[in-house]
């Protein structure tokens, strides 16, 4: 996301419908009816009740829709109201004092699928949990914790599953599943299994030796 100084003055980069299942203030889950709004200034997506601000953005030379947070940075920044602002035409030129930025805004948590690093890997994966049908989780192992997001930029996970003691194997043919060479079977005594399906056998290989890592400690 921008920082506070630019905060409004250049377009922020704009965070997929997909990546978010819930507010990124709140954390409330989005609906059919509790719907999903973005921030004009930082990008991300919110709630309507966390979302209800007007301010004057430089960057599209009119009013829009921004978040508390970004509400209050830009409120306590510029010390201007939204009106006294466009009054008086705050650009980007006026506020840098002729300094041109150039240095793009990625978000933290832009990730490269499938990428091994610090000791975590991340990426889309299909889970099944029990009996259930497989469903598509954002997949982070961090430290010996394997987090299931609903989307790629939320900031709670759907679950938390410590691996400690858990057996990081190939699936048998009893488990019955579609495409074995691709899936992984995360077991532990009496618990019912999981399996995570991946899109290559090389995914699949870079996630078994994550997992592996994370279910002991040195």
């Amino acid at each position: 996301t921008a920082s506070p100084q630019k905060l409004g003055l250049v377009a922020p980069v704009w965070i997929p419908d997909n990546g978010v299942s819930m507010c990124m203030s709140c954390e409330r889950t989005f609906t059919t009816i509790l719907r999903r709004h973005h921030c004009r200034a930082c990008g991300k997506v919110f709630c309507s009740m966390c979302s209800s601000n007007k301010q004057w953005l430089a960057f599209d030379n009119k009013t829009g829709r921004v978040c508390d947070s970004c509400n209050n940075i830009l409120s306590a920044r510029d010390g201007l109201d939204e009106k006294s602002r466009k009054t008086r035409g705050l650009t980007n030129s006026n506020f840098f004092h002729g300094t041109e930025e150039t240095s793009e805004d990625i978000p933290d948590s832009t990730l490269t699928k499938g990428t091994i690093q610090s000791g975590s890997i991340f990426g889309y994966v299909l889970v099944k949990i029990s009996d259930k049908d497989y469903q598509k989780f954002w997949c982070v192992v961090r430290g010996v914790i394997l987090y299931l997001y609903a989307g790629t930029y939320d900031k709670k996970a759907k679950k938390e599953m410590p691996l400690l003691g858990w057996k990081i194997a190939e699936p048998q043919e009893s488990d019955k599943v579609h495409d074995p060479n691709l899936t992984l079977k995360v077991g532990h005594q009496g618990l019912d299994p999981m399996f995570l399906k991946f899109q290559s056998e090389s995914e699949k290989e870079k996630w078994y030796e994550a997992l592996e890592k994370a279910t002991f400690v040195d």
